[in-house]
């Protein structure tokens, strides 16, 4: 039963710098799509798609407006991949 709730629960998988996608094992799906956050072709449009089911699941208004949005989700990926850029 201890990992019965993956089956049944939506999740999403953010993969951090420093690990891959194969470095993914126990109840967690790997080839479910995950947010890489050092994929810098995909991260914008993956994070665009888990703040849309994060608002859909918890029935919550879209407060910011794209422009905030966009600027907020840049200054994240920015902080993410500056402090990769450190630990190199």
């Amino acid at each position: 039963m201890g990992a019965a709730w993956v089956l049944q629960s939506e999740y999403s998988t953010i993969v951090v710098p420093g690990f891959e996608i194969p470095d993914i094992k126990g109840a967690i799906n790997p080839r479910k799509l995950a947010i890489v956050l050092n994929d810098k072709k995909h991260i914008r449009s993956s994070l665009n798609k888990f703040r849309e089911r994060f608002l859909d699941l918890f029935n919550l208004p879209n407060l910011d407006d794209d422009i905030v949005w966009e600027n907020n989700r840049n200054s994240f990926i920015e902080v993410v991949l500056q402090k990769d850029k450190l630990t190199e």
